[in-house]
């Protein structure tokens, strides 16, 4: 689908990251002009939507495209969005998912790649480690915000797969929710001849 402005004109600068389905239209995060938008179901842009200040300004990011990883809705939180990595004055040992005026932090494992709400309002992280030489990982953890002390926040992680060990992995970036505590992820193949696109359907054991 081919993202437009409000005035039906394709967007210049894309390179979308996360998306959240809702009633109103689809909200995308963006990287390099990091922003989050409310785009129609046809995809053109109804709005911008209210982001911390912080976030704005693509200097105080690691990278231009290491800006707004993933995006989620939450019921009680609102919207939640994080980079893929700490920003350039925050301890790059940390992840901080940000909310509007809210923030909560979380040890880093890899880079941020997706998140999605499950159906327990807790929320459901995909951390990536891509690397020719090393292996790949990927790591899937479970966050409950309610149950943070003073902002700081213990994952449960669920799952740590690695190429070494003979897991299918690629470059994976995608998360959403099937049904019940189904959920599916999808890598993205960059477009190049040595990588894939793998669909991975998986579901967290209770």
């Amino acid at each position: 689908m081919l993202l437009r402005g409000r005035k039906g004109k394709p967007l210049k600068h894309t390179d979308a990251e996360g998306m959240v389905y809702s009633d109103e239209g689809l909200i995308i995060s963006f990287e390099r002009h990091p922003k989050i938008s409310l785009f129609s179901f046809k995809g053109k842009k109804i709005k911008k939507l209210p982001l911390a200040k912080v976030l704005k300004n693509i200097k105080n990011y690691q990278k231009k495209n290491r800006a707004l990883e993933a995006v989620v809705v939450h019921p009680d939180f609102g919207l939640l969005t994080a980079p893929e990595g700490a920003l350039k004055k925050e301890d790059k040992n940390f992840h901080i998912i940000y909310g509007l005026k809210q923030r909560w932090t979380f040890k880093a494992q890899a880079k941020i790649t997706a998140m999605e709400l499950m159906e327990n309002k807790n929320i459901l992280i995909l951390e990536r480690d891509f690397n020719y030489l090393s292996g790949h990982t990927i790591l899937l953890s479970e966050l409950n915000l309610s149950q943070c002390e003073n902002s700081v926040c213990l994952p449960r992680i669920l799952a740590t797969l690695k190429s070494s060990k003979g897991w299918n992995l690629d470059n994976f970036e995608g998360l959403t929710h099937i049904k019940d505590n189904v959920y599916l992820m999808i890598s993205d193949d960059n477009a190049s001849p040595f990588q894939k696109c793998l669909l991975t359907l998986f579901e967290v054991n209770r």
